[in-house]
């Protein structure tokens, strides 16, 4: 692996580190809510955006290897093609 790739590697690991340990459970939520002064819908909506941009940063500048033919997300098209369903 070149420096290049592990530090690509290093990235993707830490942005889902960070999405994995770094946001409240589920029964934290209302009191961290609360304490902020947002309403427990606001405060999920909130740690969405944060994910997704968590997610987003994490594979900035990583290309999808050619031997991957398509990764299936849970709608939509597959990744890597276009609208009409074609490279």
């Amino acid at each position: 692996m070149t420096k290049k790739e592990e530090a690509k590697f290093e990235q993707m690991y830490l942005a889902l580190r960070r999405i994995a340990k770094g946001y409240v459970s589920t029964g934290q939520v209302d009191r961290n809510a609360a304490r902020l002064g947002l309403s427990p819908h606001e405060f999920l909506e909130y740690a969405y955006d944060n994910i997704q941009q968590e997610a987003k940063n994490g594979l900035r500048g990583i290309r999808l290897p050619k031997s991957v033919t398509y990764i299936t997300p849970s709608s939509g098209p597959p990744i890597g093609t276009k609208k009409d369903g074609k490279r």
